[in-house]
């Protein structure tokens, strides 16, 4: 129940809020919302359907994974393409992907090789990754944090800095600015420039695992 709640927690200070357990799959912008649709007596991939102010529709095609910005969305193929539409530019072709992340005007991909690659703008380095193996990827306002196959976090662009000393197993961005994870123990720590709420701290004795 901990993991659970914990996950709640960081997906909702994100900005854009992910939710991939099974099928379906939902993801908000700011001001739309894209939903996987299940398909009849299969447990993964379905078409998307967006509501709200989508600066454009989602193409045909059978996706596994949607995750929506500002007024844009990519979504990722059952091929493992990905396919974006609105107001975003850039998206690669032919490249395929494990995972993807959607922030305010760009997003990035793990590649099936573990490569970290972005796309859209990049006024502040957020589609610059630093070279390495990652595993995860969460996009904020202007920033990235890639998770490594270390279990170390690499931020880049607004914020540019990430916590030392400590293995993460997962990230999430949010949209003012503060990234949160879950350490290797167990422990939530968040950090950017809103990091004085406690939005993100367990209480005490509790752990996710």
């Amino acid at each position: 129940m901990i993991v659970l709640l914990l996950l709640s927690i960081l997906l909702a200070v994100a900005g854009q809020n992910t939710i991939t357990i099974g099928t379906p799959s939902v993801s908000s912008g700011h001001y739309h919302t894209c939903v996987l649709e299940r398909r009849q007596g299969i447990d993964l991939g379905g078409g998307v359907r967006c509501f709200g102010q989508t600066n454009g529709q989602a193409p045909p095609g059978i996706f596994k994974e949607v995750s929506s910005g500002n007024l844009f969305s990519c979504a990722l193929r059952m091929d493992n393409t990905v396919s974006c539409w609105g107001s975003i530019h850039g998206t690669p072709e032919n490249t395929r992907f494990r995972s993807i992340s959607s922030g305010s005007s760009h997003a990035c991909g793990i590649t099936i090789s573990g490569v970290l690659m972005c796309w859209g703008e990049g006024f502040q380095g957020e589609t610059d990754p630093p070279s390495g193996q990652y595993k995860q990827v969460s996009c904020g306002n202007s920033y990235t944090c890639g998770l490594r196959n270390s279990g170390s976090v690499t931020c880049f662009g607004k914020i540019d800095y990430a916590p030392d000393g400590d293995t993460f197993v997962l990230v999430s961005a949010g949209k003012k600015n503060k990234m949160c994870g879950i350490t290797s123990k167990g422990d939530a720590k968040c950090w950017g420039s809103l990091v004085k709420d406690k939005s993100c701290e367990l209480r005490e004795g509790e752990r996710a695992s």
